[in-house]
């Protein structure tokens, strides 16, 4: 199982865009980190749970506790 996704990764399994994704990072919403040498943004199953949890995306959360597959 995973325990890091990319932004692009995080948009497929709460069925949204990635601009979605970028804003809720924006935002505080969602917790990412920058990652080096390329600098992309990762977040971790836990905090893509908890925020799947609080905003209700019940499909993200049956993904990330491995109950679905992603689509």
């Amino acid at each position: 199982m995973k325990n890091c996704f990319t932004t692009a990764e995080a948009a497929n399994i709460c069925l949204v865009s990635m601009g979605t994704v970028w804003k809720c990072i924006q935002n505080g919403l969602l917790v990412a980190h920058r990652m080096p040498p390329r600098g992309r943004w990762k977040i971790t199953r836990k905090e893509l749970l908890k925020f799947a949890k609080e905003h209700g995306l019940e499909h993200a959360v049956k993904v990330l506790e491995g109950e679905q597959c992603v689509n």
